[in-house]
């Protein structure tokens, strides 16, 4: 659906910004594509930057981080009555955090693009277009074993900093949290999947307590560098039972990292 925002800052002309997406799904790696278009000023507006953005944050405001950003045409003169259409694509970082999961929003991660316009005069922006990011495969993988394992989906977030040995680009990389399932009842709290994806590599990190009584007795972290390729091959129901069991015998004692 078509957005549209009048530009109307301190001393500049009113600016109709309409922005469409033509793929309003994508993954990690591929391409944002569309259309901005932009008419009916009152008077001739010199613009010296059209960019779109790529950002994520719950409810996009009121600081969302930037994922990427793409300038689009600058410097040029909007004249007087004058409608232009600037097709765009964008291509999306592979460090994207995943949106939706099996066609559904994941709560707590929003996701959209906007155009962002600078004039002599002042600068502003169109309405956010949402934009759902679903996940690579290899990613889609590692999803459906959790809940194939019986863990329920919670939330999603980005986290500040990067992964360790994940050689990411953007400063941030997200994680997204599950309910333990009855089987692994001695969990505390939720199990945390992290991760970064890059175009041939996914870096994963599953974290959770262990509970004793009424107290967390201990931290354990499970580590993957693993290609795309290997992660849709991997048995990751088995993987994944495995460290949870191992961390409930060991009392939460201990690291157990894993490394493939």
């Amino acid at each position: 659906m078509a957005l549209k925002r009048l530009l109307t800052a301190a001393g500049a002309p009113a600016l109709a910004v309409e922005t469409t997406l033509t793929t309003p799904r994508i993954r990690p790696g591929g391409l944002l594509a569309g259309t901005v278009r932009l008419w009916d000023g009152r008077a001739d507006a010199d613009i010296e930057h059209l960019a779109v953005v790529l950002r994520s944050g719950e409810q996009l405001e009121p600081a969302p981080a930037e994922l990427h950003r793409a300038q689009v045409r600058g410097p040029f003169t909007l004249r007087r009555g004058e409608e232009i259409k600037l097709g765009f694509q964008i291509p999306v970082p592979w460090e994207t955090p995943i949106s939706v999961m099996g066609g559904r929003r994941i709560s707590g991660l929003a996701l959209g693009a906007r155009a962002d316009i600078t004039t002599a005069t002042a600068a502003d922006h169109g309405h956010t277009e949402f934009v759902a990011v679903e996940p690579l495969p290899s990613q889609l993988r590692v999803l459906q074993a959790l809940m194939q394992l019986g863990c329920q989906l919670n939330a999603a977030d980005l986290m500040k900093g990067r992964m360790e040995g994940a050689g990411q680009e953007l400063p941030f990389h997200q994680e997204i949290s599950f309910h333990p399932s009855v089987l692994h009842g001695g969990i505390a709290g939720q199990v945390r999947l992290s991760w970064a994806a890059g175009a041939q590599h996914l870096h994963l990190t599953f974290e959770a307590g262990h509970r004793s009584g009424r107290a967390v007795s201990g931290d354990a972290v499970a580590r993957f560098h693993i290609s795309h390729a290997e992660a849709l091959h991997t048995d990751w129901p088995s993987e994944i039972d495995r460290w949870l069991t191992l961390l409930l015998t060991r009392g939460g004692r201990g690291r157990p990292d894993s490394h493939r």
